[in-house]
C-alpha cells in the first residue's frame, strides 16, 4: 500500500483485510482455488474420534493454518471450538515438530511439512487439495492506483505468470530442475511429487474465485465485524480488467498452444 513494492504474493484473506479497512489493494489472479494442504494425525490416532481432547497446532490463530484445521475438523464432524485444543506455534517446521514429539496430535499443513510424516506412514484423514475445498491461500496483489498509472507493466507482469503457469503444466523436468537450483532441494522424489500435485491444481487462467472471496469473507467476519456492504461484491476486493484484456485479445490461447 506504500508503494515500496509493485505486487505481491499474498493470501486473499490478508488483501480482503486490507480492503475492509480502506486499503488501496486489488487481487490481480490467483493461480489455484485451493493448495495442496493434508490434516495428517500421528500414527494413534487413526479415526476423528480419537482427536477429542486431543491438541492441535497452527502458524497462529487466524492464519490460512488455522482455516485450513478448522475446515479439516469440521469435515470430520468435530467441533474446531470444543473438541481439540489449539496451539499457536509460530511455523510448519514447529508444528511438525510438535507432532513428531507427541505434543500435537494432528495438523493441517501443506505439502512440504507433510510430505515426510506421510512417507512414514502417518494417516492423512483430510485432504484439503480437493475442488471440495475452495480457499485461494496464495494469489497475486498489487493496488489499484498501479493498475491504472502502469497498465504496461501490469499486463507484462501477467503475460509472464500465465507464461509460468503453462511451462509448469507442459515441462515437469524444466521445473523439476528449478525446485532443485532454487530451492537447494536434493531429494529427487520430494520434487517429483512437489511438481505432481501443484501441476494438478494450478488453472490455465488465474481468474479470483468469487466462491473463495465470499468464503475469505465468512470467515473473517467469525473474528471480527465486516460490514454488510462487502459481501456478495467480488469485484471490491478483485481486478480482472487486466487479465479479461488478454483474454480477449486471445493472448493467453495463444500462449497455451
Amino acid at each position: 500500500m506504500s508503494g515500496t513494492v509493485q505486487f505481491s504474493g499474498a493470501g486473499a484473506e490478508s488483501v480482503v483485510s486490507a480492503r475492509i479497512e480502506g486499503g488501496d489493494v486489488a487481487l490481480v489472479g490467483c493461480p489455484a482455488d485451493t493448495d495442496v494442504v493434508y490434516f495428517v494425525a500421528r500414527p494413534e490416532f487413526k479415526n476423528p474420534a480419537s482427536l477429542k481432547g486431543k491438541s492441535s497446532g497452527v502458524t497462529r490463530l487466524g492464519s490460512t493454518t488455522h482455516f485450513y484445521l478448522r475446515t479439516a475438523l469440521r469435515s470430520l464432524g468435530l467441533d474446531p471450538e470444543k473438541d481439540m485444543t489449539i496451539l499457536q506455534l509460530g511455523g510448519g517446521a514447529e508444528i511438525t515438530t510438535a507432532m513428531r514429539s507427541g505434543r500435537v496430535a494432528a495438523a493441517a499443513l501443506p505439502f512440504r511439512n507433510t510430505y515426510a510424516l506421510i512417507q512414514m506412514g502417518w494417516p492423512v484423514l483430510v485432504d484439503l487439495s480437493t475442488p471440495n475445498f475452495v480457499y485461494p491461500s496464495s494469489c497475486v496483489a498489487t493496488s489499484r492506483a498501479f493498475i491504472k498509472g502502469n497498465p504496461a507493466a501490469v499486463e507484462r507482469f501477467i503475460k509472464a505468470y500465465v507464461e509460468a503457469t503453462r511451462l509448469i503444466k507442459k515441462d515437469s523436468v524444466f521445473v523439476e530442475h528449478v525446485i532443485k537450483k532454487w530451492h537447494r532441494e536434493t531429494d529427487t522424489a520430494f520434487i517429483k511429487k512437489t511438481v505432481e500435485v501443484y501441476t494438478r491444481i494450478f488453472k490455465p487462467i488465474p481468474y479470483v474465485s468469487d466462491q473463495g472471496l465470499e468464503i475469505v469473507l465468512k470467515e473473517l467476519s467469525g473474528r471480527r465485524p465486516v460490514p454488510k456492504e462487502f459481501f456478495g461484491r467480488p469485484e471490491l476486493f478483485r481486478d480482472h480488467g487486466p487479465l479479461e484484456k488478454l483474454v480477449k485479445e486471445g493472448w493467453i490461447e495463444r500462449a497455451g498452444s
